[in-house]
């Protein structure tokens, strides 16, 4: 799947994580083991993406993973 996104939705995962998501990800260190936990799907969806060797984030794309993993781990689709 090739995926179009606008370069103003990627962000540095400190910058993701301070634009208003510190209430989800508390510390620097839960967004990154989110990440790690759910890499494949989010390189996949290319919510995230490492165009010169570190990790960036697709906002808009990372939000919407985000609450698709969340509503399948309310609905038991995922085991946490």
């Amino acid at each position: 799947m090739n995926k179009i996104f606008n370069i103003n939705d990627v962000r540095t995962p400190l910058d993701y994580r301070k634009e208003g998501r510190a209430h989800i990800f508390p510390t620097q260190g839960s967004l990154l083991h989110f990440i790690q936990s759910n890499r494949e799907l989010l390189i996949a969806t290319k919510a995230i993406i490492k165009p010169t060797g570190r990790i960036l984030i697709n906002a808009k794309e990372f939000d919407r993973v985000l609450f698709e993993i969340g509503s399948w781990k309310l609905d038991g689709v995922l085991c946490v």
